[in-house]
């Protein structure tokens, strides 16, 4: 009986020493498990971050192709304006159309404010005003006393942004308050042709 008590204690102690390596393994394989787990979740975490990320992106690049739609759109619709605020300025000069210009404001201011609703601005340039060459662009400079050199003499043509993105710039005439200085024995006509700034 001792015999069989003692084969009984190997084979448990047999058993458990297996159940152990078992248990152990079993261990293993769920940490290893865990840790597939947590990658696969980090993975699908940093997925949805790319597909909120794009997601994103996508709605930047719609916004933006539609307003460079928008933006050729107020381009070509520039001369339009330009022609009625011509046609303005004409009919000022004779009062018998003061009807015909009366309607040619009130397209023009109806024109521009619905423009201006979509983003359109008027680039300010008074004569008088510094010259601004980010925004206005210098077409003539001529010679006036009566202006600070660098100034506006004249708006040739108004400067437009649209959505605060330059479409136009201003056209204008600058002044120059002197001619430049001939050069120390200068023999011919001063300044020579095509050198005035």
């Amino acid at each position: 009986m001792e015999e069989k008590q003692e084969s009984q204690g190997r084979q448990g102690t047999v058993e458990f020493e297996g159940l152990q390596e078992r248990i152990g393994r079993l261990e293993a394989e769920l940490v290893i498990k865990r840790e597939e787990a947590e990658e696969r979740l980090d993975q699908l975490k940093r997925l949805r971050a790319d597909f909120d990320n794009f997601r994103k992106r996508m709605m930047k690049e719609q916004t933006r192709i539609i307003e460079y739609a928008l933006e050729g759109h107020v381009s070509r619709l520039l001369p339009i304006l330009d022609n009625l605020e011509r046609a303005i300025k004409s009919g000022e000069a004779c009062r018998q159309l003061d009807p015909l210009l009366e309607g040619v404001r009130m397209t023009h201011k109806l024109l521009f404010d619905q423009l201006n609703k979509e983003g359109l601005q008027q680039i300010e340039a008074e004569v008088g005003a510094p010259f601004d060459p980010e925004v206005q662009e210098a077409i003539e400079v001529v010679f006036a006393e009566e202006y600070p050199e660098g100034s506006i003499v004249e708006v040739l043509e108004p400067g437009y942004s649209f959505k605060k993105k330059l479409l136009r710039p201003a056209k204008v005439k600058v002044a120059r308050s002197c001619l430049p200085a001939a050069p120390a024995g200068a023999q011919e006509a001063w300044p020579p042709s095509g050198a005035l700034p």
